[in-house]
């Protein structure tokens, strides 16, 4: 029985993760590979994986008989609207590519993946209904679940995008959901021989108890969600804008849920919490190289998005309830799934003239997954308990790394910023050790962390004439001084597009890639 549902699962997941990649692969045509039309499918499956929650939970307050009924309907109707042929897709039928996306997605996808998306809660809320010896604690399917997600991810550029063309793929995966459908219809005249005398009775309502835990675990499921369409934005913007790189993060995503709710979860979870601080070291290396190392620091970021996930997935399944409240759990996970999709697509677009949600969230992630560590250091300060050090001691160490900051900062070299760097570290050495903190290491990384991270944002946000961003990315126009003559420049991300001088005279000149020896010129002499 066991088997048969975590391969159940492990079906729909892969299907729901095959069907993603697919229909954004056919708007790319259109649109482009701005990270922007990833964001939005995301967030359309985000809000579409909600609804799927929503409807679970509603079949599990039902007798199981009723289920039965109501899920085969739903499995027809999702068939007949499923799509098995390519659609054209079209730009700017409802005036705005967000919009687009959302509509477009809704009429071709939209039953049929809801009724997909059903499939984690509900399936695992029949086998805890079974008699199976795992029944009262089934969370553990979750992981089966996310691995025929990854599974999907990692095949669809492999091999379904090297061997079969789109319209190939929908009829396969469109013959793919028959075959799921009419098993789930098979395992659901099965399963009443065999599930336990609880059934037909309804599970817990919605209504959670404690409002705190739920409010918990929508916040700790928000953060990875947004945290990994934030990097994938920051990638594909400010390092190599390849729309190859949007898979990337969500394979890693889902990777750390699949740890985080199997057996080696509390071992993933320690790995990852000793690998944060390093990752966040090779930040700093980056920052003082001063070079945009593509091969580098995409590695890095991804390193620390993996490391937060992990944790906070970890503290997912930590925090998880009884089976009878099973589907409760899962649409408070939806639900900051939804945040982060709503938060990167559509909120920071809006608000921010430049990429600064990823800063933003991977701070807020460090600082969560060390809540609990900064909470026992203000404790200790707060109750005077200094080790030995008294409260002088503690004044010059903040005093000192504060100094040599505006000096490193005021010079603007990298010597100076290395230095700036140590003596944080140093005074949040003596800090941890004022404090008796055993986690010295994390509240350094904490610190080094938000040192880092507010200064990112603090130069992403200095504009010089002109910002703006639109759904296809962020332009900066700014002016810098090249021996004594004057430029303007055009910018999108980091990447130069166009460079204009502003000397008398020159303004209609060639400049960046059509200058006299620029790499367009140059190409067409050599031919």
């Amino acid at each position: 029985m066991t088997l048969t549902f975590g391969s159940l699962l492990a079906i729909a997941a892969f299907l729901v993760f095959w069907v993603q990649p697919l229909v954004a692969r056919m708007i790319l045509p259109v649109l482009g590979g701005s990270p922007g039309v990833w964001n939005t499918c995301v967030f359309f499956f985000q809000t579409t994986l909600l609804l799927g929650y929503l409807y679970a939970h509603f079949l599990t307050r039902l007798k199981f008989s009723r289920q039965r009924i109501l899920h085969g309907a739903a499995l027809t109707v999702a068939l007949i609207l499923a799509p098995n042929t390519q659609s054209a897709w079209t730009s700017n039928r409802y005036g705005a590519e967000a919009l687009d996306i959302l509509l477009g997605l809704t009429s071709y996808i939209g039953v049929p993946f809801i009724v997909l998306s059903s499939s984690a809660p509900l399936l695992q809320h029949w086998y805890s209904l079974s008699r199976t010896e795992r029944a009262a604690d089934p969370f553990f399917l979750y992981a089966a679940s996310n691995a025929g997600s990854l599974l999907a991810l990692l095949i669809f550029p492999t091999l379904l995008e090297q061997f079969l063309p789109l319209t190939d793929q929908i009829a396969y995966w469109f013959y793919m959901v028959l075959g799921f459908s009419i098993t789930v219809a098979i395992l659901s005249l099965i399963l009443p021989t065999t599930v336990a005398k609880t059934t037909g009775q309804p599970s817990a309502t919605f209504a959670v108890q404690d409002r705190w835990q739920a409010a918990t675990w929508v916040g700790t499921a928000f953060v990875p969600s947004s945290l990994m369409l934030s990097v994938t934005t920051h990638i594909t913007t400010d390092i190599a804008a390849v729309s190859f790189l949007w898979i990337v993060p969500l394979a890693i995503f889902l990777s750390t849920y699949i740890l985080a709710f199997s057996g080696i979860g509390k071992a993933a979870a320690s790995v990852a919490r000793l690998a944060l601080p390093l990752s966040i070291l090779g930040l700093w290396v980056v920052l003082l190289q001063g070079r945009n190392e593509t091969l580098v620091q995409i590695p890095i970021d991804l390193g620390i998005v993996a490391c937060v996930s992990m944790l906070l997935h970890h503290q997912l399944f930590q925090a998880r309830p009884e089976a009878e409240r099973l589907t409760s759990f899962y649409i408070c996970i939806a639900i900051g799934g939804l945040f982060g999709g709503l938060f990167n697509s559509i909120v920071a677009p809006t608000l921010f003239d430049s990429v600064l949600e990823f800063e933003l969230v991977l701070g807020i992630g460090v600082l969560v997954v060390n809540w609990n560590l900064i909470n026992e250091t203000v404790c200790r300060f707060r109750n005077a308990d200094w080790r030995g050090l008294g409260l002088r001691d503690v004044g010059l160490i903040i005093f000192a790394a504060f100094a040599f900051a505006v000096i490193g900062l005021e010079f603007n070299d990298a010597s100076k910023t290395l230095l700036v760097t140590a003596m944080v570290a140093c005074s949040a050495i003596g800090c941890a050790y004022i404090v008796g903190v055993r986690g010295a290491g994390q509240l350094i990384a904490t610190l080094s962390a938000a040192l880092f991270l507010s200064m990112s944002m603090v130069t992403k946000s200095t504009h010089g004439l002109f910002a703006e961003r639109s759904f296809f990315g962020a332009l900066t126009v700014d002016e810098i001084v090249v021996e004594g003559r004057l430029f303007r420049r055009l910018i999108h991300g980091t990447t130069i597009h166009g460079i204009q001088s502003q000397e008398a005279g020159e303004a209609m000149s060639l400049q960046s890639y059509y200058a006299p020896m620029g790499p367009v010129i140059a190409s067409y002499t050599r031919d």
